[in-house]
């Protein structure tokens, strides 16, 4: 298999062989020097960014469980592992539930998507819980289809640069929709099992070559 035939089976996805190194992406602003005018409470500055740029959204509510531990912030800490969610890639690794809770607030609380996997609380899950493609909030016991959120996630692939992120993130995209019944997110399932296939053949031609 020649080079140029690599680009192009892969070309849809804008892949650039030369830059295939693993490169780990960290939450920019956690674990930074601490500042007395931010506001975060997790002392994180792109929190601070992030919620101005969420300006224009509906305020989150206010909340007296997991939101009065010192060192957790509502916008930027997942609820289920209290750790600092990561804006990378268009926010593909964590969910926010943005579920109205009363007339003039969301719930606002974010969830790493692999926590939620873990906890039965996102992709297909049955049981009394009974998930199909969805988030179930701890917070607001309410759900959100997860379906957008995957499909934002495979318009993000179309212009990664590195094969490892894109198979992490495809990855995810793949554990979101396993078993779901519903005909669109099988569809869209189907497509992210084709660019899993062909990165699996990309790889298999780096190595021989």
């Amino acid at each position: 298999m020649h080079l140029c035939n690599g680009f192009c089976f892969f070309s849809s996805f804008n892949i650039v062989f030369a830059d295939l190194c693993n490169r780990e992406v960290i939450a920019e602003g956690l674990g930074s020097e601490l500042h007395c005018d931010l506001k975060c409470k997790a002392r994180n500055k792109m929190c601070d960014l992030q919620m101005e740029a969420r300006s224009n959204s509906l305020p989150a509510m206010a909340c007296d469980i997991c939101c009065t531990e010192s060192g957790f912030c509502q916008n930027c800490c997942c609820i289920l592992c209290s750790r600092g969610i990561n804006w990378a890639y268009e926010c593909y690794s964590f969910i926010r539930c943005e579920e109205n809770v009363g007339e003039n607030n969301i719930c606002g609380h974010a969830a790493h998507i692999d926590c939620a996997l873990r906890s039965y609380m996102a992709g297909t899950v049955g049981g009394s819980i009974r998930l199909d493609a969805e988030y179930y909030c701890r917070r607001c016991d309410r759900r959100t289809d997860l379906i957008p959120h995957v499909t934002r996630l495979v318009k993000t692939c179309e212009s990664l640069d590195s094969l490892n992120d894109l198979e992490k993130i495809l990855n995810m995209g793949l554990c979101i929709l396993r078993g779901t019944q519903k005909e669109n997110a099988k569809r869209l399932l189907k497509r992210i099992e084709l660019a899993l296939a062909k990165v699996s053949c990309v790889f298999i031609f780096l190595y021989e070559v």
